[in-house]
C-alpha cells in the first residue's frame, strides 16, 4: 500500500518481493510485466471523449503506484484524454480514503455537489458520497449503455 500513496518506490518494493521469492526475473522485467496488466477500455474512453466535446470535465480517480501511472498517463494517453488525473500515489492518500477525494476538491475548482464520482467498487463510492460527491458503482462489464443511462439520470445526454 505505500506505493500506491507514494510512500515507497515500487521498484525497491519489487527487488525485496523477487530476492524473499528468490525469483530469476530482475525487477525491469517484473515492474514492466506488472505495469502492463492494465486495461483500457475504448468504449468507456468514448463516453469521456464524448462527455469533453459536450464541455463536461472528466477526471481519472485510480489507485496506481508512479510506474503504472505514468504508463497510464503517457502510454494510454491518458492525460490528453482527461481533464485531470488524480493518481493515489501522486496524491498521497487512496480510495476509499476520505482524504483522498478531499485532495481532489482541493485540486478543483468545483463544489462536491457539482461532481459525479462512478466506480466499480461500493466502498469508494461511499468514501465519495461522504464528502459531498454524487457516486454511482458502476462496473465496466456493465456495457457503456448502462454508463450512458447513468449520466442520463444526472442530466448529461451524450452522442457517441
Amino acid at each position: 500500500m505505500p506505493c500506491l500513496k507514494g510512500e515507497a518506490d515500487f521498484a525497491v518494493t519489487v527487488a525485496e518481493v523477487l530476492k524473499k521469492w528468490d525469483s530469476p526475473f530482475s525487477v525491469e522485467q517484473a515492474i514492466e510485466t506488472h505495469t502492463k496488466i492494465v486495461a483500457m477500455n475504448l468504449e468507456s474512453l468514448e463516453v469521456v471523449r464524448a462527455l469533453r466535446r459536450s464541455g463536461v470535465g472528466a477526471y481519472l480517480a485510480t489507485n496506481q503506484h508512479e510506474y503504472r501511472a505514468q504508463y497510464m498517463s503517457e502510454v494510454f494517453g491518458y492525460a490528453d484524454i482527461f481533464d485531470g488525473e488524480f493518481y493515489s500515489c501522486r496524491v498521497g492518500s487512496m480510495k476509499p480514503n476520505p482524504d483522498y477525494f478531499h485532495s481532489v476538491l482541493k485540486s478543483l475548482p468545483i463544489p462536491p455537489e457539482r461532481l459525479l464520482f462512478i466506480d466499480d467498487r461500493e466502498r469508494n463510492v461511499a468514501a465519495a458520497q461522504s464528502v459531498g460527491i454524487h457516486g454511482v458503482e458502476y462496473d465496466m462489464g456493465e456495457g457503456v449503455e448502462t454508463l450512458r443511462g447513468i449520466l442520463r439520470g444526472y442530466g448529461l445526454e451524450i452522442c457517441l
